[in-house]
């Protein structure tokens, strides 16, 4: 499994894979599961695959994204170098989404929300 997703992520973007990935697969249940049988590189790198083409399956994927911000452990020496270029490029993209006129009310508490929780990451 983090085979397939891994080399979903490294894919330049993720196009109709990851439609397909958040309709199949349950992510709560996988983040629950001791040990994570994601590494916290494809955590990563899935975040800021899901952070491009957020124009469908929104609720999804910010719920996604969430779920994805609060499992990653930037301190993971794996990571840790890679943490805050990645969620610093993720909230910026965030941030320019929050303004576009089509996102509205839920949306943009999601979006809010989401910008906290890698905030609070990084701080």
């Amino acid at each position: 499994m983090q085979g397939s997703i891994f080399v979903a992520t490294r894919a330049p973007t993720l196009g109709g894979h990851h439609n397909s990935i958040l309709t199949q697969v349950d992510l709560r249940w996988i983040l629950s599961l001791n040990p994570c049988p994601l590494s916290q590189v494809v955590l990563l790198h899935l975040l800021r695959q899901l952070t491009y083409g957020l124009n469908n399956n929104i609720p999804l994927k910010f719920g996604w994204m969430t779920d994805i911000a609060n499992a990653i452990i930037p301190s993971h020496p794996m990571i840790a170098s890679q943490v805050r270029p990645i969620f610093s490029e993720v909230c910026t993209l965030l941030n320019h989404q929050q303004y576009f006129p089509t996102i509205v009310g839920a949306e943009l508490s999601s979006i809010r929300h989401l910008m906290h929780v890698i905030c609070s990451k990084i701080t």
